[in-house]
């Protein structure tokens, strides 16, 4: 019994080390996935699909792998946000390829392929 006391707290150290580390586990960084569209007309086609894919965007922004965001660029703050963005990712200038998905460096132009795009990472 004397043998047990004396590794008490030993054993108790040990256990209390593993739960705490156990409470760190490592976080994936979230993956930017930035949509950018230009509609103005809001009854129009285009529009509504371009707010249907805002919407899932802000759906996978519910999962921690993914940092969404949309931008329409009839607001200027828009244009900015696009410009800076193809600076900082190295990206040529395919800032007249609208609708534009970009996903970290990679992106992919026109409502069908985006809309395809993310409902396979909706469904990941």
């Amino acid at each position: 019994m004397r043998n047990l006391d004396k590794s008490l707290p030993f054993y108790l150290l040990l256990i209390m080390t593993f739960g705490l580390f156990s409470c760190f586990s490592a976080k994936e960084t979230p993956q930017d996935l930035i949509f950018y569209y230009f509609e103005s007309c809001p009854s129009c086609d285009e529009y509504i699909l371009a707010e249907e894919l805002s919407g899932k965007i802000n759906n996978l922004n519910k999962k921690a792998k993914w940092d969404g965001t949309h931008y329409n660029l009839i607001v200027p703050q828009g244009v900015d946000r696009l410009k800076t963005t193809l600076k900082e990712k190295n990206l040529p200038d395919i800032s007249r390829s609208l609708p534009l998905l970009i996903i970290g460096t990679d992106y992919i132009n026109g409502y069908d392929a985006i809309e395809t795009k993310l409902n396979e990472l909706l469904t990941e």
